[in-house]
């Protein structure tokens, strides 16, 4: 930092920044969240802000720029879509009552795969955040979307059927091991969503017992038998990770994810992605939106919950008889009853989105 004067404020900022390196730092001062160094060097052209200084006078001043605490969302929302995690730091006492620096500390980390306004999100679409772990030659993964509750795991000694498998989730968002850096298996699995930001993490977030223990402690259950995790040992350390990475990022207990679902790939029609694009199932060929799709053409859902479960089943296909027929004789009831219909889609037009 050469000659720069460090006031108290700024002793504050730099080491609440020193735990938060890879991120964009929102400080709050009163009205604004300011930035600083680096940060307001790296945010001021993505945010198209104009970037000053602090003490202009000193031999070297401080850069910095700064939002306004009501359009912080959209902000923010800029940084996200160009890769970058933000940290907001928020004031944590009254100023007026404080007799010295104003206590602040960081409240909640927004990733890409961590988004929880609405106005960033895509309606008709899920925001997953995914992490994966390879062990004895099988790949666990779990992912969630902490906007709606969605937490499921599975797991598979096929590399091709996982790598479909996440192209089909698209996550937004990727949480590895440190160690997978060099792991090549891991590493071509997901060298396909290139898209996805990487968060890496330590590998004992990952061990086992840990990842059992947190998952056990998280739904209050004495085992996750009742979930069906026998058998799933991969799964469940990329399901506890997650879950750790998930409460530390919003600091706080993800208590909105309420269950687990898990599952086998080997259960669903397998489609690689080649196939999924060509038959134009949920994006076009053109310019990958909607319009002219199998969805697009089927989607007259009243609300975005109804329109992000259709997707899934799209991508989903069912193998099993049984189910096939259970979904076919819900279809014919809703068919059949007209009037039932009408009165359950009129309903729904005064329901929100329940999820989120």
């Amino acid at each position: 930092m050469g000659s720069v004067n460090v006031t108290p404020m700024i002793q504050q900022y730099l080491s609440i920044k020193e735990r938060h390196r890879d991120s964009i730092l929102f400080y709050r001062m009163g009205d604004f969240y300011e930035m600083f160094f680096e940060d307001a060097i790296t945010a001021a052209p993505v945010l198209e802000i104009a970037l000053t200084s602090r003490n202009k006078n000193d031999p070297d001043p401080i850069p910095m720029c700064g939002v306004p605490v009501k359009a912080a969302e959209s902000y923010i929302g800029k940084l996200i879509e160009k890769g970058f995690k933000v940290a907001v730091c928020e004031q944590t006492e009254d100023p007026a009552a404080s007799k010295g620096l104003v206590k602040r500390e960081v409240v909640r980390i927004v990733t890409p795969g961590m988004i929880v306004d609405n106005e960033l999100l895509e309606k008709d679409s899920n925001n997953y955040v995914l992490s994966l772990f390879h062990a004895n030659k099988v790949i666990g993964f779990s992912y969630a979307d902490i906007s709606t509750g969605t937490f499921r795991l599975s797991e598979s000694s096929d590399i091709r059927a996982v790598t479909d498998e996440l192209l089909r989730i698209a996550p937004s968002e990727l949480v590895l091991p440190e160690s997978s850096r060099n792991d090549e298996l891991l590493l071509s699995a997901v060298s396909m969503l290139s898209g996805a930001a990487r968060t890496f993490v330590p590998d004992s977030e990952f061990e086992y017992s840990g990842a059992y223990r947190r998952l056990t402690e998280h739904f209050r259950t004495r085992s996750l038998d009742g979930f069906g995790c026998g058998g799933f040992s991969s799964g469940v350390s990329a399901a506890g990770a997650l879950l750790a990475y998930v409460n530390e990022t919003q600091k706080q207990q993800a208590t909105h994810l309420t269950g687990l679902e898990v599952y086998s790939v080997e259960n669903f029609l397998m489609m690689d992605a080649v196939t999924c694009r060509n038959l134009e199932l949920v994006e076009n060929l053109r310019g990958g939106g909607k319009r002219g799709t199998l969805l697009g053409v089927l989607d007259a859902c009243i609300t975005s919950m109804g329109s992000r479960l259709l997707k899934r089943w799209l991508l989903y296909p069912l193998l099993s008889i049984d189910e096939i027929n259970r979904r076919l004789d819900a279809v014919g009831e809703a068919k059949d009853g007209i009037s039932t219909r009408k009165n359950v889609r009129k309903r729904l037009k005064s329901v929100y989105d329940l999820e989120r």
